[in-house]
Order: structure tokens, then sequence, then C-alpha cells
């Protein structure tokens, strides 16, 4: 499968490439919305991600275009809202078909994980559960870990989202990841899920107040032991709170 990226910016284009992968997408990335035009037949995406902010009145082209032969689960489209995004040019794209908006800050676990629960609910994408970004709760036990492939350092940070396709994290004051460029690979990670650690192969995608890694290599029980950590959420939830850890929600 196809997903059209229709974004300016080279991390951000990046980082989405990456986190369609594991669903099964081949991401081609335009940087001009004329030339997309012009190759939409060609290219016959089955998902396209479009930055409102960057073309601000193209999308609303291609997305009339598209949905004057495709529906809304033949080609789920998504668009990255930017500040300048106001309520109505959200009902103009609700109008013109739409999937859905999600913010243009991407290092949002919220945002990441409504990203995916687009695709969720319009895709027919099989596997997609298992590559949905999961917040990680104060019951979770979860601790990232890598080396700096160039000084050796070992460096890590909060663990602030996880799948079996990524991982973001809070690195903290004077972040060791600033100086890696994007890209980078990290063939020694860890991952500690539980009462289990996991190595890890993975690529950075993003760096800044929070740092985004996509998983290159894991192998297949530590796979499995990953996916049914993060399928017993509520069950963690209740052994949280029999063990007297108080979970206040945010208001």
């Amino acid at each position: 499968m196809k997903a059209l990226l229709l974004i300016e910016d080279d991390d951000k284009a990046r980082e989405l490439g990456a986190w369609l992968k594991p669903l099964g997408y081949e991401s081609v990335r335009y940087r001009s919305a004329l030339k997309a035009l012009d190759n939409l037949e060609e290219i016959n995406p089955e998902a396209i991600v479009a930055s409102a902010a960057d073309f601000p009145r193209h999308w609303k082209v291609i997305v009339n275009v598209v949905r004057a032969s495709r529906s809304r689960h033949e080609c789920v489209i998504v668009l990255l809202k930017g500040d300048a995004f106001d309520i109505g040019d959200a009902d103009k794209a609700t109008h013109l078909g739409v999937n859905g908006m999600v913010s243009e800050r991407l290092s949002d676990p919220a945002e990441q994980t409504r990203f995916y629960k687009l695709l969720q609910r319009y895709s027919t994408v099989e596997d997609i559960r298992e590559s949905e970004r999961h917040p990680a709760s104060d019951w979770d036990r979860f601790t990232f870990l890598c080396m700096n492939p160039e000084t050796g350092r070992i460096m890590g940070g909060k663990v602030l989202t996880v799948s079996t396709g990524g991982i973001s994290i809070h690195p903290g004051e004077g972040s060791p990841f600033a100086d890696l460029p994007i890209g980078t690979i990290l063939p020694d990670c860890s991952l500690r899920v539980g009462e289990r650690i996991i190595d890890l192969n993975c690529e950075l995608l993003r760096s800044g107040p929070t740092v985004g890694f996509s998983i290159q290599a894991m192998d297949g029980s530590a796979r499995k032991h990953l996916d049914e950590y993060l399928g017993s959420g509520i069950q963690r939830e209740i052994d949280a709170a029999s063990r007297g850890i108080l979970i206040i929600p945010e208001l």
C-alpha cells in the first residue's frame, strides 16, 4: 500500500514515514502540491497525510480530486493542522471528506494516538493495533537505554509512548541526543518491559524536548512480550490499585 505525504519539513516527513511503515505503507513524499496532483492517478495512494500549514490552499484541491472517485475507506486523508487552522478550515475539511485532523506537533503523545486511531478506524490494515502508540502510565514499568555510537555514552530518558514500531522519551535537560543526526542508527538499545529487558535496534527520528525512535529490529519473542504487555493495560491498572498506587487523572 502507498501513503502520499504532502509535507515540506524533512524531519516531519521522515518521522511519519517511519510511523506508517510498520502498518504496511510505502511512503511517497512530495514538497510540491502541483506535482502531487499531476501524479495522483499514478500513485493511487491508500492514505494521504497533508500539512495544511504548508499548503493552506492546495490541500482542498487535492481532497476534492480524491473524493471525486474514492471514499473515506478507500483512501484515508489526514490533515496536519497548524496554529492558523481555524474552525472554518475544520468545517471545510469535514465537508470535503477529510477523515480527520491532528496537530502538526507530532511530539504530543495524544496526537500520535489520534493519528493511529484515525488509520485504525478507516484503514483495512490488519496489524495496525501492534503499531499504535500507547502512552506510558504511572503503573507501567518501562525503562529505555541506548549507547551513543560515537562516544559509547549510555543515554536514556523518561518513556512517554511505546509501540512495537517505536518509542518516544523525554531526555531531560541537556539532552544527550541533541548532537546526533536524525537518522542515526542505535544498534545497542534496551527496553525494560515489566520484568523483562528486551534488546532493540533503533533509528533516531526526532530530537528535541521529546526524542522519537523507530524500532528497526526486535526478535519475535521480544515483540510478543511487548505486544502482550501493552495489551494488558487494564489489568496492570487494577494491579496497581491493589498495591495502593493512587492514580490521579488529569483535569
